[in-house]
């Protein structure tokens, strides 16, 4: 077993162009309802499936030392997951990249609504935050790669609380920097882009119906 564990979800009528790939340095996990290859593969269990697996790594990858969440539309190119990990996790339990394009959460869930994001869920999740005070451009984290130190009672801690705003109805990487300053909980922050870091955003094909 090596000590990094990278894993991503498929689920639904969505698949991606090529599975986890094995190697480099760390075990490939996929997460899914369908066989994908020969990675590791479970059948869906919950509502907000790719969201419970992505969010709960501290449920599925203990015996690893680090746990690295890829999302499916994600494609490692020419990442070195092992130097990420090494280097991002030394002082930290957590690290991510922050956003793009904006560091508010409340300016990108206004970007969401308007691009005709489920509005009334997002405008109340928006309140909530608000009336606990949360402020504006208190940055904003990219959320299609997590980095995670396993065995943290903080890090467990944060991803139970951020696993409950999902059930509530709070999308999942609008809530990931409210959930991180209600708790005080420090992460570190990836320079650059996906891209630079040796990630390609592919596009992701609905299946063809059978008949």
């Amino acid at each position: 077993m090596k000590p990094v564990a990278v894993y991503t979800a498929l689920f639904g009528s969505f698949f991606s162009y090529a599975e986890p790939a094995p190697g480099g340095g760390f075990d490939a996990f996929v997460f899914s309802d369908r066989k994908v290859g020969v990675t590791w593969a479970m059948k869906k269990t919950a509502r907000h499936v790719e969201e419970y697996y992505k969010i709960k790594s501290h449920l599925f990858f203990g015996p690893w030392e680090f746990s690295v969440w890829v999302a499916g539309a994600l494609k490692i190119v020419n990442a070195d997951i092992s130097a990420l990990v090494e280097k991002y996790l030394a002082d930290a339990d957590l690290a991510v990249l922050a956003h793009p394009r904006r560091d508010c959460l409340y300016k990108e869930a206004e970007a969401r609504a308007k691009a005709g994001d489920t509005g009334f869920r997002i405008r109340d999740q928006m309140t909530r935050y608000m009336d606990a005070g949360y402020p504006p451009h208190n940055g904003l984290a990219e959320t299609d790669l997590i980095l995670r130190r396993n065995g943290s009672n903080d890090l467990r801690h944060f991803e139970e609380l951020w696993w409950a705003e999902v059930v509530k109805g709070a999308r999942a990487s609008l809530s990931f920097n409210f959930v991180a300053w209600k708790m005080g909980l420090k992460y570190a922050i990836i320079p650059g882009t996906l891209a630079s870091q040796g990630f390609m955003v592919r596009e992701m094909r609905r299946e063809r119906e059978t008949v």
